[in-house]
């Protein structure tokens, strides 16, 4: 009897669980004026909306993001085909949507991950130390992961940053029903198998990430 009342238990505990698991992901602050405002690279729509919106309410006048990796991209060159780059994409987005191109700075430097991200807008940073509050701006279901890193990023840096991750009402990720929807459930794993690298393994490579970064400018 005991060991039915403690399965039965289990499975309660697992299955509140498992429905929080949406709303976990999601982890916020209350914007709040800034030095700089950083836009993840990724999904273009949600991130561009929120990005216009927080530089039209003034809580940044400047926009910095890296480009991303596009894997094969290379091998349509022989045949005279470039692609847009997903920062050129975001950069057109956001003039369009009513920010001045003068007011966008895309770094120089080519990410892969959210760690790489954070690593090259770390280098930016290491160069301005006049930058000491940073908005972030992602989707929804990547903020939990990406306050991890840059708090992990804030203990690196030779200067205080407070970093600042901005919630986005834009993201089509239904955090609290997310089992019902197939892009929902296929984000929620993902992040989570990410997430779980990050605390596992790429967390102890940052430090040797942007120390060979400084070295090699």
């Amino acid at each position: 009897m005991l060991l039915i009342s403690g399965i039965v238990a289990g499975v309660v505990i697992l299955l509140v669980l498992l429905r929080q698991a949406g709303n976990w992901l999601i982890d916020t602050d209350q914007p709040a004026p800034a030095d700089l405002m950083v836009v993840m690279m990724g999904p273009v729509p949600d991130r561009a909306l929120q990005a216009v919106d927080l530089f039209k309410s003034g809580v940044a006048h400047a926009i910095v993001f890296t480009d991303e990796y596009q894997p094969g991209a290379e091998q349509l060159k022989p045949f005279g085909i470039e692609l847009e780059t997903t920062a050129q994409v975001f950069r057109k987005a956001l003039v369009k949507l009513g920010v001045p191109d003068t007011a966008i700075q895309i770094l120089p430097y080519i990410s892969s991950s959210t760690v790489d991200e954070a690593i090259n807008l770390g280098k930016f940073l290491q160069d301005n130390p006049k930058s000491g509050r940073v908005i972030v701006v992602s989707s929804s279901y990547h903020t939990r992961r990406t306050k991890m890193i840059f708090k992990k990023l804030t203990k690196l840096l030779d200067h205080q940053t407070t970093f600042i991750i901005s919630p986005n009402p834009y993201t089509e990720f239904n955090s609290r029903q997310w089992w019902t929807d197939r892009m929902s459930t296929k984000l929620l794993v993902l992040e989570y198998i990410k997430m779980m690298n990050f605390v596992l393994n790429e967390q102890f490579q940052m430090r040797k990430q942007l120390s060979a970064a400084e070295t090699g400018r």
